[in-house]
């Protein structure tokens, strides 16, 4: 069964918590609330915090409650962003982050033309165009990719089979283009992906695939 999507204001506290580099029970602590409460409100389907809890929240991802409950105000920019070393961003660039998660496919997600966010472009990719980032939101690559992780996509640069990548298809026409990420371990009339939580392969036949996007690796990013 289908979990539903994150809403808005689950994506930009996701987007905040990623920018900052906390961890949920980080960003929960920091709210002056429970150690689970911020994974609480994430869950599909929780409501909107209110009074003091919404306040903390926006206080502890340095933000402002407008922001959180409607996008507005500014709350977005990355300038608090901690998720990419300071010596390695590119100065005045930004990329947008373009994601939300859980579709029909197990550890699935879903990628907009309009951005969610924005993440600060790192300068080993200041060279290359169309680098956009996602929000890593699920574990199923857990530990390369973990839940809150930003990573950094190069559509310039084909993928290789061993690459991690961002695979867009139309398992559904009901449910609308997905994506996932994983290994490309085959690319012919099945494209095989790779995941590592748990073990194993997904198999997308290759009239169902829209893109491949290849993930820049942390050498890439450091530009070296």
């Amino acid at each position: 069964m289908d979990q539903p999507l994150p809403s808005d204001f689950q994506m930009r506290v996701r987007t905040r918590i990623a920018e900052l580099g906390l961890s949920y029970r980080a960003a929960s602590l920091e709210a002056g609330l429970s150690p689970e409460a911020v994974g609480k409100m994430l869950k599909p389907g929780a409501g909107l915090p209110r009074g003091n809890n919404l306040a903390g929240l926006a206080r502890a991802l340095k933000t402002t409650e407008q922001w959180l409950l409607t996008g507005e105000d500014g709350g977005s920019k990355s300038d608090a962003a901690q998720s990419v070393p300071g010596e390695l961003i590119y100065a005045d660039h930004e990329v947008e982050i373009k994601a939300v998660a859980a579709g029909s496919y197990a550890g699935a997600f879903q990628l907009f033309d309009n951005s969610i966010g924005h993440a600060p472009l790192p300068r080993g990719l200041r060279r290359h165009k169309g680098v956009y980032a996602i929000v890593i939101i699920n574990d199923s690559m857990f530990p390369e990719h973990k839940p809150g992780d930003i990573r950094f996509v190069t559509p310039n640069v084909k993928p290789k089979i061993g690459d991690s990548v961002v695979v867009e298809f139309e398992h559904d026409p009901d449910h609308g283009p997905e994506a996932m990420i994983g290994h490309l371990r085959l690319n012919g009339p099945v494209v095989r992906i790779g995941k590592l939580n748990p073990p194993g392969d997904v198999d997308i036949p290759a009239n169902q695939v829209r893109r491949i996007h290849r993930i820049a690796s942390g050498n890439e990013v450091a530009g070296v």
